[in-house]
């Protein structure tokens, strides 16, 4: 008997709400004179919060450019600027869609103009020039934290070097504003996100269930959640749901697909453009993507309510992109064990070069160490013009019948 389509999760539908209400709020945030703080991934926004500002992320703004498949026209904007065809494309997409100004193709009109700049250089120094750059567009202070490399050691010397450089911002922020920071409120911000990192772990470990209950596909998306607003009662409310409809389909034995045939690991950041087709791709063959250490960038792991500042320090030195290349090897080769994995898909992106340099090390260890195989899948974050379907769709039916072959092998 051939199974119903298996229903779209409710709080995936609820996040499209949240999603636009939070850019509503921006707006409204910037009308009312509300600092507003754009911030890269690894910023230590519950300062921000703390001391009522309203945060903005721009890589999230390019990823929801890229899902809505306007990022490709953003990135021309900036390359007729002189930026490279080579350049980050979440950088050339915001930085585009800066410049079009009331022309961009954002699907939210573009981000509310920043007051003030953070950013932290844990992801990729990439990401500092493309902060300065804005500084300069806009004409407004920028405040650089560096997180020196933690390579497979935790350095206790440069965390302390980081909290350091947090007292700074500190300063900074209440010399711009006028206000200082109200430590008890750093305190209950900071347990809110340690919280809502929790939850958000909570909800795509799930998929260690054998058959699944979701893919990544459909959690994916729920990471602008835990990166834009973990800082609110909203955010550990949506995870809370999101984990209890989860728990529900697995009670049901619901699957995420009618039949699960592979079990697969995603490396790097998602292709934006491309989900709806690698996902139909996928689900056709019977694949679903269960785990991603790209998910696990927005654990917030290191966050305690009990140390505030010195979690902060910790969480920005020990983010995933600032470890070295034997800690994601022992990371991704668990990962294999805990989600039962068959098969890994690297996907190799002119757009983060941060996760892409030593990727193809990663793949082959891990592959030696596991006998899993794997594929390097070229692509990109926002670009769609550095990714064919034809090119992915081959790879992808590579691995699968590699797959196989290793199944009958051990047989």
């Amino acid at each position: 008997m051939e199974k119903k389509p298996i229903p779209k999760l409710e709080s995936s539908v609820r996040l499209s709400k949240i999603i636009d209400e939070y850019y509503a709020r921006a707006r409204q945030a910037k009308a009312e004179g509300r600092p507003i703080v754009w911030v890269n991934l690894g910023a230590p926004s519950e300062i921000l919060w703390a001391m009522d500002c309203f945060v903005l992320y721009p890589e999230s703004h390019s990823a929801s450019c890229g899902g809505r498949k306007v990022g490709t026209a953003h990135c021309e904007a900036a390359e007729a600027h002189g930026f490279p065809t080579h350049l980050c494309s979440y950088a050339k997409n915001d930085i585009g869609s800066a410049i079009l100004g009331e022309r961009t193709q954002s699907p939210v009109g573009g981000l509310p103009r920043p007051d003030f700049l953070v950013v932290v250089n844990d992801s990729c120094l990439v990401v500092q020039k493309w902060w300065e750059y804005l500084s300069y567009y806009f004409q407004v202070p920028l405040f650089v934290i560096d997180t020196p490399n933690m390579h497979d050691e935790i350095n206790r010397d440069a965390i302390a070097y980081t909290r350091r450089q947090l007292l700074e911002l500190i300063a900074w922020l209440e010399g711009h504003l006028g206000r200082r920071l109200d430590y008890p409120r750093l305190t209950q911000v900071v347990e809110t996100a340690q919280t809502s990192g929790q939850l958000w772990a909570q909800s795509y470990a799930l998929n260690k269930h054998v058959p699944s209950p979701t893919t990544m596909f459909d959690v994916w998306a729920h990471n602008f959640v835990v990166l834009n607003m973990r800082n609110t009662q909203e955010a550990i409310d949506h995870y809370t749901a999101l984990i209890a409809e989860i728990k529900e389909r697995i009670a049901q034995g619901i699957s995420a697909l009618p039949e699960e045939r592979y079990r697969l690991y995603w490396d790097n950041i998602v292709m934006w453009f491309g989900l709806g087709w690698l996902g139909r791709k996928l689900a056709g063959a019977g694949a679903a993507i269960v785990a991603s250490t790209y998910a696990e960038v927005f654990n917030w792991d290191y966050l305690d309510a009990s140390r505030p500042l010195d979690s902060l320090a910790e969480n920005a030195c020990l983010l995933y992109l600032n470890r070295g290349i034997q800690h994601k090897i022992k990371r991704i080769i668990e990962i294999v064990d805990e989600y039962a994995i068959d098969g890994l898909i690297m996907h190799f992106t002119r757009g983060c070069k941060a996760f892409t340099l030593d990727e193809l090390t990663v793949q082959d260890v891990v592959s030696q160490r596991t006998g899993v195989p794997a594929i390097r899948l070229d692509g990109d974050i926002v670009d769609s013009r550095y990714f064919s379907e034809a090119d992915a769709d081959r790879v992808i039916d590579t691995l699968l019948e590699m797959i196989d072959a290793r199944r009958a092998a051990r047989k």
